[in-house]
């Protein structure tokens, strides 16, 4: 007896099936030159050719998209999405990427796909301000089997966490890190904890033995940004290295005079007079001028004082080519408030309102708030 059941003709059993394939063939096809691309990108990296590997990795977006975009449900679809939010964080497009590279937390896909995705997770929430989401992320990799990978977890987990205040925790971190850019790491969670000896006796161990390959000048930033004083006992250690160029100096002593100029004048004054000094006619040096001519205008009280302060800004102006507009600038401001007060005398026309406005010019221009109280007052 037949079956009541129609067997499909053979030739059509042999189409479908081939079409599966064929269709199994293209995403595989597509996942397989994704990620191929993604290792040129960061092989790319690693040998510092960024242009290139941008380019790559722009490559990478369009075939994960792809593979996603045709074949939703495919086993691929959760392994691209991830890579080409991981090509987007390394393209710096953080905002995009973020989304694509949340899937991490369910799909099942390879060790080093998963890593990578932390790690470009937590620079992504870095670069956005979320301190604790990245180092969340970052965490995920701190035990991580790969020794690269782990090392970049630790490292950076530590940078995150003395961002947040937790400087015993980025201490910790950094236990077992045995590389260059850890040591100014460490330096500035040791000044952030407070142990300032032992931050600043690591510092000396870096001069005595004339280490010019670490980020001096990012760290006196850093550093001086956390912890003024601390900043500026490095900048005397740092200025001990050998072959430091006059300019640089002069604008480390700059920067060091500014960040002091709030909690204490005294010292920032020196500093600035030490720029000049060494910075001679450079730009550092000009820039300090100015600022001296500044902590000076906050003591001046009469106006006939801002005589000697105008021919040292037009000095500088003459000297000093960069700081020059901003020189001139400050000469012409004070010129204008001198000759208003000097011309007003009792019964000149206009004679309230010309001082009124040489008043406003002294507080908010000159900054010389004693100045211009007394001219408010007249």
């Amino acid at each position: 007896m037949r079956s009541g059941v129609r067997r499909l003709p053979m030739a059509l059993v042999r189409a479908g099936l081939a079409a599966s394939l064929l269709g199994g063939c293209v995403y595989y096809n597509g996942m397989y030159n994704a990620n191929r691309l993604a290792n040129s990108a960061r092989k790319a990296e690693r040998e510092g050719r960024t242009f290139e590997a941008s380019n790559l990795w722009g490559q990478v977006v369009t075939k994960a998209e792809s593979v996603v975009v045709r074949h939703p449900k495919s086993k691929y679809a959760e392994e691209a999405a991830i890579l080409k939010g991981l090509a987007l964080a390394r393209l710096g497009q953080c905002d995009q990427a973020l989304g694509p590279l949340g899937r991490v937390t369910m799909a099942s896909v390879g060790t080093d796909l998963t890593e990578d995705a932390w790690l470009a997770t937590g620079r992504c929430q870095v670069s956005l301000g979320n301190i604790s989401a990245a180092d969340a992320a970052f965490a995920q990799v701190t035990e991580s089997k790969n020794s690269r990978r782990r090392r970049d977890a630790r490292f950076l987990r530590a940078q995150t966490l003395r961002h947040a205040g937790r400087y015993q925790e980025a201490l910790s971190a950094l236990d077992g890190v045995r590389e260059p850019r850890a040591v100014p790491e460490r330096l500035l969670s040791l000044a952030g904890d407070g142990r300032v000896a032992e931050a600043m006796a690591l510092a000396d161990s870096l001069v005595a033995r004339g280490d010019t390959a670490q980020p001096w000048d990012s760290l006196l930033v850093s550093l001086g940004q956390q912890d003024p004083n601390s900043g500026t006992n490095l900048v005397d250690r740092v200025r001990r290295l050998p072959n430091r160029p006059p300019d640089r100096q002069a604008s480390w002593l700059l920067d060091d005079g500014r960040r002091l100029v709030r909690s204490d004048t005294a010292q920032a004054r020196r500093r600035f007079r030490e720029a000049v000094e060494i910075g001679k006619s450079g730009d550092a040096a000009g820039w300090a001028r100015l600022e001296l001519v500044r902590l000076d205008l906050r003591a001046v009280r009469h106006s006939n004082e801002l005589s000697s302060l105008i021919q040292t800004l037009r000095a500088g102006a003459e000297r000093h080519k960069n700081a020059a507009s901003d020189l001139t600038r400050l000469a012409n401001t004070a010129t204008a408030v001198l000759t208003a007060t000097a011309s007003v005398t009792p019964g000149s026309p206009k004679g309230d309102l010309r001082l009124f406005l040489a008043a406003e010019a002294a507080r908010d221009s000159l900054l010389a708030p004693r100045l211009a109280d007394g001219l408010f007052q007249r």
